[in-house]
């Protein structure tokens, strides 16, 4: 398919203060006084992107994702490259910047809409579909100051996505709305990216990137440093977090782990049973303690899709670590479908591996699940259902 956007060393350059001071200073003296200093948000920046797939943008804070999202939308322009895209364009970079506060709902899609490039005769008719897709229709004319964040979230969402566009762009979009609006999200993208659009969305959630995008690309202080399958540049993005959180840029705030898949009797194995019980034993050791630390696991299976995933802050646990060898354990039930898998662990700070993160891998271990003699299922989840028979017939 022909690239609906190319970018081709593509540089954008912002002006800023060094200090709070030199900004009134600058104002007072009438620009007299500069203080002011260059920074890049992006470099040399080459990529070529067709239709019919969606693309994660992913990166540290900073790492000039929105930048390019912006050149991309039209909003700014490269200071240096060429960059060209055909077909219609629309993003989704700040949901609910627009509407009027004192208008309803419906008005609001009438008044936006047409901001949006939507003819008034299509508002008109599609405005309930808008509102429903956003589970908004009780608040049609409800005052758009009465509506919370989500739900201003939600309709712009909406509204937004409607119609289908050659090239949509989403920055943190997907974190509105509970699991079902997020997966009627989803469920929209995949349809339009089928239908030929190219979809670039940002965001900080790995495992939904993972699951709903083709390819990602990392972007690194302003640097195009990873271009690919999501598994391998998500797991480049970990390393990259791994390896400079650690205060003063250091990575060596670990001298070791390893990691083993136990039986309920102690003895490692790579092979169990659907449903069987195991427990994931991780032992660690640091150069210097490290204290409220997060430790987590991920086991994804043979496609590369995560199936499951957890760690100690959602259990209302903390880790400290020490020049001392420490062994954790889990306990786990292995529930899922006959097949090979891959055991990832991470070590960071707080629920996000975003922060503080020591430790990053996807594949600390492999293992295989096969059915019981006589099991008969499929699917990725074993659920270990009991026939019941017949409750008997109901007047």
């Amino acid at each position: 398919m022909d690239a609906v956007v190319l970018l081709e060393n593509i540089s954008k350059e912002y002006v800023g203060f060094v200090s709070h001071a030199d900004r009134i200073l600058c104002a007072l003296t009438l620009g007299l006084h500069r203080g002011k200093r260059r920074f890049s948000a992006l470099t040399d920046i080459n990529a070529s992107l067709s239709g019919g797939q969606i693309v994660g943008l992913i990166g540290a804070n900073g790492a000039g994702k929105s930048t390019l999202l912006r050149l991309l939308s039209g909003i700014s322009r490269p200071d240096s490259g060429r960059l060209s895209f055909k077909g219609s364009v629309r993003a989704i970079l700040e949901l609910g910047v627009g509407f009027n506060a004192e208008l309803t709902g419906f008005q609001n899609i009438m008044y936006n809409g047409v901001l949006w490039g939507y003819d008034l005769h299509t508002l008109k008719s599609e405005a309930q579909a808008i509102l429903d897709f956003a589970g908004l229709s009780a608040f049609a004319d409800e005052a758009m100051k009465s509506y919370s964040t989500g739900m201003q979230m939600r309709l712009a969402f909406s509204l937004a996505t409607h119609r289908r566009t050659d090239l949509l762009l989403v920055d943190e979009a997907l974190a509105v709305g509970d699991a079902a609006f997020q997966q009627k999200c989803v469920d929209r993208f995949r349809r339009y990216r089928d239908e030929g659009s190219l979809i670039i969305v940002v965001s900080h959630d790995m495992s939904l990137l993972a699951d709903i995008a083709d390819r990602v690309i990392l972007l690194d202080h302003g640097r195009l440093v990873a271009d690919g399958a999501p598994a391998t540049v998500i797991s480049e993005y970990m390393h990259r977090l791994a390896a400079t959180s650690f205060s003063g840029g250091q990575s060596g705030a670990l001298n070791g782990y390893s990691v083993r898949l136990l039986d309920t009797v102690g003895r490692e194995r790579s092979s169990f049973y659907c449903g069987e019980e195991a427990v994931l034993e991780i032992a660690l050791q640091a150069s210097q303690t490290l204290e409220d630390m997060t430790l987590g696991f991920h086991i994804h299976d043979a496609k590369g899709l995560r199936i499951f995933g957890t760690n100690t802050n959602l259990m209302n646990q903390a880790v400290r670590v020490t020049e001392r060898l420490h062994r954790f354990r889990f306990q786990l039930q292995l529930n899922a479908g006959p097949g090979a898998y891959t055991l990832g662990i991470s070590l960071h700070r707080g629920r996000m591996h975003t922060t503080d993160c020591h430790l990053w891998t996807d594949s600390a271990l492999s293992f295989e699940l096969e059915a019981r003699p006589g099991q008969i299922s499929d699917g990725a989840a074993f659920f270990q259902p009991l026939w019941l028979g017949d409750a008997g017939e109901s007047n």
